[in-house]
C-alpha cells in the first residue's frame, strides 16, 4: 500500500484516501447530502439509491453495506450532530474497490429568503454527469463563488437555451397561473431528492406539478420561487426583478415536506431500517 503525505502527516490507505484513488486523482466518485433529525436520517433509503445509479453511471462497483445506516447515525452521535448534516461519499478507489466515506457538519440555517443571482455559467445537458451529483463539482463552487461575491446567497443557473435547470445547491419549484410548476430533468439538473418528494406529494394531493421549460422571464414573471434541497426542504427565494414569496404558497410546499419526512421516519421505525 502506498504512502502519502497528508497536512504534515504519512498515511497509507488504510489511514486515509489512497494517493491511487480515483476519485481523488480524478473526480470519479459521486456523494449524496442527507438533513438528520433526531440522530437520523429519514430519507436515507431514496439517497442510497440515487447513489447506486450514480455509480452505475460512473462505473462504479456498488455493493451495499448492511450497517451503512447504523454507522451513519453512529458518525452523527459521534459528532455531537443529531441534527445536523451527513454526507456519503462513494469513489471509485482502487483496483475496483471503492471507497465509501461518511461525514457530519452542523445544518446551518442561512437566510431567508435564499438570495439568488442568475449565473453566466450554463448546464448543458450533453455533459454526461450534469445529471448527477459528482465529485467533481467545481462547476457548482464556481457558480456559487460568483453568487456570493455579488452579495446573493446562491446561483441560479440556466440551461444552454436559456431556460430555467436548477440553483448550485438545489431545485426550483414556481408557482404559475395557479399550478407549482419545476423544470423538466431533461439531463440540464440534478433531479434532487426534496424534489421527488415534493412532486410525489402534490401528486397525491391531485395537484401534480407541471415539469417543463421555463425561460428565465417566466420566472420573473411567477408568483413565487421556491428552491429545495434534501437539507433544509422548500425555502422561498428572490431572483432580481422577480416575484415576493407569498408566504400561503411557501406553507404549502413545507407543510407536504414535514408530512413525508414524518412519514418516512414513522416507516424507518422512528431511526431502523428501510
Amino acid at each position: 500500500m502506498a504512502t502519502a503525505w497528508v497536512n504534515g502527516r504519512f498515511l497509507d490507505g488504510s489511514e486515509g484516501i489512497a494517493p491511487e484513488d480515483l476519485g481523488f486523482l480524478q473526480g470519479v466518485g459521486a456523494f449524496e447530502t442527507l438533513g438528520a433529525r433526531a440522530g437520523d436520517v429519514p430519507l436515507f433509503d431514496l439517497h442510497l439509491r440515487r447513489l447506486a445509479g450514480a455509480a452505475q453511471r460512473l462505473a462504479i462497483r456498488f455493493a451495499p453495506i448492511p450497517e451503512l445506516r447504523a454507522r451513519a447515525a453512529e458518525v452523527l452521535a459521534r459528532n455531537g450532530l443529531p441534527d445536523g448534516v451527513l454526507r456519503i461519499t462513494l469513489t471509485a478507489g482502487v483496483a475496483d474497490a471503492p471507497t465509501w466515506c461518511l461525514s457530519a457538519r452542523a445544518r446551518e440555517p442561512g437566510r431567508v429568503p435564499v438570495q439568488l443571482a442568475v449565473s453566466a455559467l450554463r448546464r448543458s445537458a450533453s455533459d454526461p454527469t450534469a445529471a448527477l451529483k459528482t465529485t467533481s463539482y467545481a462547476f457548482h463552487v464556481l457558480a456559487r463563488r460568483a453568487a456570493r461575491a455579488a452579495g446573493a446567497d446562491d446561483a441560479l443557473l440556466l440551461d444552454a437555451e436559456g431556460d430555467l435547470a436548477e440553483t448550485s445547491t438545489g431545485n426550483v419549484f414556481l408557482f404559475r397561473e395557479g399550478v407549482w410548476c419545476t423544470p423538466r430533468a431533461d439531463g440540464a439538473l440534478v433531479p434532487g431528492i426534496a424534489r421527488s418528494v415534493l412532486l410525489q406529494a402534490l401528486s397525491e394531493r391531485g395537484r401534480a406539478a407541471y415539469e417543463g421549460k421555463f425561460p428565465l422571464e417566466q420566472v420573473l414573471e411567477s408568483d413565487t420561487v421556491v428552491v429545495t434541497n434534501a437539507v433544509h426542504g422548500p425555502r422561498p427565494a428572490l431572483v432580481p426583478g422577480g416575484p415576493r414569496p407569498e408566504d400561503d404558497l411557501v406553507a404549502e410546499l413545507v407543510a407536504m415536506w414535514e408530512r413525508a419526512l414524518a412519514a418516512a421516519a414513522r416507516g424507518a421505525g422512528g431511526g431502523g431500517g428501510a
